[in-house]
């Protein structure tokens, strides 16, 4: 009897070894999986996106974050949407013209973005 109880107990300890090894698996390829949609967004290898990331798309349109990023934002501060990660973006009013340097707010500070290409 104490044979058959040993061979029960590994095939338990066996078991709960491969059902935590199955979960620890599925959660580094969800983990995995986020990083790439955050990165696919905004180029940051995180699990959530910042405020201000190092790259924004606004009004179709491809924006990189200024270095360093401490440079003061100096043009219109009128809300015209949000980033991802809950940033304000203040950008002049729709007028037909592709605005070439936008700002985001993030908490106190507000960092310039760029235009990538041209207008």
């Amino acid at each position: 009897m104490t044979v058959l109880r040993r061979r029960r107990s590994q095939q338990r300890q066996s078991t709960g070894r491969a059902v935590l090894c199955a979960v620890l698996v599925a959660g580094l390829l969800l983990a995995g999986l986020r990083m790439l949609h955050v990165h696919g967004s905004s180029w940051e290898w995180s699990l959530s996106e910042s405020a201000a990331p190092p790259m924004i798309s606004f009004r179709e349109r491809t924006y990189h974050r200024a270095d360093p990023v401490g440079d003061p934002y100096s043009g219109p501060a009128e809300q015209q949407g949000t980033t991802p990660g809950g940033g304000v973006v203040l950008a002049p009013p729709p007028a037909g013209e592709v605005p070439t340097v936008i700002g985001v707010r993030d908490g106190d500070r507000v960092v310039t973005y760029a235009l990538s290409g041209g207008p």
